[in-house]
């Protein structure tokens, strides 16, 4: 099963175990005989059914907001339940802001709390069934999307091949690894090389950067063509795509390149890549509140 499928069924769950939480904290409530004051009478100048088109949207946003739906949450069971009780009390707060200054202060304080707080004891025990069941294997984990990125490599000779081969064993294996969708060379401006096709000389580079969604560029020529390397980054920078190199044994060894990432035995270096984008004020808010 995906991920969006175990969230959508995930967030129907919640709203139908808040509406069954609702009816059960107005049974304690006013009819049970539980609290002074507990008649039904007494709930009969204020029209509860009405609240359930407030109190599930608005629980169902705070879960969203608080993360409780992402992959993380879902899958480890700890943080998740962790995350709901958080978001439970935000929803407390909330759903007494709107009742209390927003509405009007006629709703039971007690049938509030007792209705939360049976909305966030249905939401762990279902969590826990759903983690049991996967665990049980009656139900299949939401699988990760695979997304390989796209790349471009620089160069049609040995250190192309090498790249090509060992990219197709990580393929094969685990799914990741890249599409190469293309070589440049300008001593070999078509044809094709390990069946990965040559698109043109390097100058042709520029006309393939027009959607840098996903891609990067891979250097795969020697260190020695020190002008060509240079016009391929700035190239890659001026359409901001990352840009890769495959050095030379020498330089594998001064720029400490086993900090970055090999693709099988191919050893990898940065030389760009796309400038990350500032945070919010409120995104590092959100986090500090919730990571």
């Amino acid at each position: 099963m995906k991920h969006h499928q175990h969230i959508i069924i995930q967030i129907i769950l919640d709203a139908l175990l808040m509406i069954g939480a609702f009816y059960l904290a107005y049974y304690l409530r006013f009819t049970s005989g539980m609290f002074a004051g507990s008649a039904p009478e007494a709930a009969e100048s204020y029209s509860y059914d009405q609240q359930l088109y407030v109190l599930v949207p608005l629980g169902i946003l705070t879960l969203l907001f608080s993360g409780v739906y992402r992959r993380k949450m879902l899958e480890d069971f700890r943080i998740g339940i962790k995350r709901v009780c958080l978001s439970n009390l935000i929803y407390l707060m909330l759903s007494a802001a709107y009742f209390f200054f927003i509405e009007d202060d006629k709703i039971s304080r007690i049938f509030l709390v007792i209705f939360i707080l049976l909305a966030a004891l249905f939401e762990c025990a279902a969590r826990s069934i759903f983690d049991w069941m996967i665990e049980k294997e009656w139900i299949k984990k939401a699988s990760a999307p695979v997304t390989k990125k796209r790349a471009y490599v620089i160069g049609a000779g040995d250190h192309a091949g090498k790249l090509i081969s060992e990219n197709k064993k990580i393929c094969e294996g685990n799914g990741q690894g890249y599409s190469i969708e293309g070589l440049f060379d300008d001593f070999f401006p078509s044809g094709e090389k390990d069946g990965v096709p040559v698109l043109g000389n390097l100058s042709k580079l520029k006309d393939y950067l027009q959607n840098p969604d996903n891609l990067e560029v891979i250097i795969a020529i020697p260190g020695s063509n020190a002008t060509k390397i240079q016009n391929v980054i700035d190239t890659a920078r001026e359409a901001k795509v990352p840009v890769r190199l495959i050095p030379d044994a020498y330089d594998f060894y001064v720029l400490d390149a086993a900090q970055n990432p090999p693709i099988g035995t191919v050893p990898f270096v940065t030389v760009y890549d796309k400038p990350k984008k500032k945070e919010s004020s409120f995104g590092k808010l959100k986090a500090k509140l919730f990571d």
